[in-house]
């Protein structure tokens, strides 16, 4: 009788309910700072209001178990620090309390860094001031909650319910394919274009087109949510100690990875480095495999349009845990910056095509983006693959670069949908 109950409309949204009571969230509207730029006195204040915000939610200790954590920065400088060493600084400020800080226990937050198994991080430069946002919530109830998405999404729940995201989803993919072809075409007839409107002008319109379709490229290689699931459910779904749903959820996880790791979508640097003097040719390796992606899809390079990053991460058999945000942020995002020199700003793609000339409607725009933070990677979120039987010994880790509008995280899009869900009284 239990079981049917959770089971049923109104168990599934009792439970969703009690999830997001879960969820820890705090708000920082400081200046933001990186290791190098911290202040120990800004620190003291951002650990005495972190502290502060856990007895609002009666927590008395730090988190136990895999976690998922996002931070949402924006920042109103454009000297603003990149968004990979922000994360750091304020990751290490969740653990343990700095000199001033009068507490009892070890950790404030977080035990550890290993802990964090989906870490999103994410730069918003729509706000003209500095602050951040983090969450934290256990990995395991994010993944009820994509469940919980994919079973509405199916109709296993009550009827079906048709999310947002669904409904465009067919629009926008023809709107993507048809900015890939506007700018097949365009080469095709550039010499005409050239011949009528000048040489200058068709450069132009070119690279408008070629950003266009290089945001249609890139925003079709962002992970959905039900692929998330599927990646995540031989580790956290409810019947996955069942033989038969076991070999399912395994056969499943292989063929979302094996669309992911296709050469045109992602790059493959091997295993991460495990011992001493290994950290040198990990990062040589990520290196090379930028350069062969980059050869390989010329629509794409160079890039004119911003970009994020995911990285699946998948750990070696025997190896300990390792911080994600390290393994993102000292080889791979220095080395994107390097070799594929995503654009600054819109800024920088505007001057690009204005080429010196002044246009009042440019000029504007330009004003308007001159104070705008020089971010090249909008966002980043990595997370660790459940490893199967087959999994080579040394594991892997392999990035996807996809579109920029990274201020719309993995859980933000499913808080959306499911908040919809929630709005629509399921139960009647």
């Amino acid at each position: 009788m239990y079981s049917d109950f959770l089971d049923s409309v109104k168990g599934r949204l009792f439970a969703y309910r009690k999830r997001k009571k879960r969820v820890f969230e705090f708000w920082w509207s400081e200046k933001l700072q990186s290791k190098k730029s911290a202040s120990p006195k800004l620190n003291q204040q951002f650990q005495n209001e972190l502290i502060k915000q856990m007895e609002t939610y009666q927590r008395k200790g730090p988190f136990t178990g895999a976690l998922m954590v996002e931070m949402q920065f924006w920042a109103g400088s454009r000297n603003s620090p990149e968004v990979h060493t922000l994360a750091k600084h304020y990751l290490d400020l969740l653990q343990k309390p700095v000199p001033g800080i009068a507490l009892k226990r070890s950790r404030i937050l977080v035990r550890d860094d290993a802990q964090i198994e989906f870490l999103s991080c994410s730069y918003n430069a729509r706000i003209a001031e500095d602050g951040l946002r983090l969450r934290a919530r256990r990995l395991s109830d994010f993944f009820e909650d994509l469940e919980l998405y994919t079973d509405l999404a199916n109709g296993n729940v009550g009827s079906r319910f048709e999310f947002e995201d669904e409904r465009d989803d067919q629009h926008e993919q023809m709107r993507r394919e048809s900015s890939i072809e506007h700018y097949f075409d365009f080469c095709k007839h550039k010499g005409a274009y050239s011949a009528r409107f000048g040489k200058e002008t068709a450069e132009n319109m070119e690279l408008i087109w070629k950003r266009d379709a290089q945001e249609a490229v890139l925003s079709n290689r962002r992970l959905q949510l039900r692929t998330v699931a599927s990646l995540l459910r031989p580790r956290y779904g409810r019947l996955r100690k069942h033989p038969e749903f076991q070999s399912i959820f395994a056969a499943t996880s292989r063929m979302v990875r094996s669309v992911y790791e296709r050469p045109f979508i992602s790059v493959d640097f091997g295993a991460r480095a495990v011992k001493k003097g290994e950290s040198a040719e990990f990062r040589e390796r990520v290196r090379q495999g930028l350069m062969k992606a980059k050869g390989r899809t010329l629509l794409l390079y160079p890039l004119l349009a911003p970009c994020g990053i995911t990285v699946l991460y998948l750990p070696p058999r025997d190896a300990s845990k390792i911080d994600l945000d390290n393994l993102v942020r000292e080889s791979i995002i220095p080395a994107v910056h390097e070799i594929l020199q995503p654009p600054a700003t819109p800024r920088d793609f505007l001057l690009q095509v204005n080429r010196g000339k002044s246009d009042p409607h440019l000029a504007e725009m330009l004003e308007r983006y001159k104070g705008a933070p020089k971010f090249h990677i909008t966002g980043y979120q990595v997370f660790a693959l459940p490893r199967m039987s087959e999994d080579p010994a040394n594991g892997n880790v392999r990035p996807v670069l996809h579109g920029g509008d990274m201020w719309q995280t993995t859980w933000e899009v499913l808080d959306s949908a499911l908040n919809n869900w929630e709005d629509s009284d399921p139960e009647e």
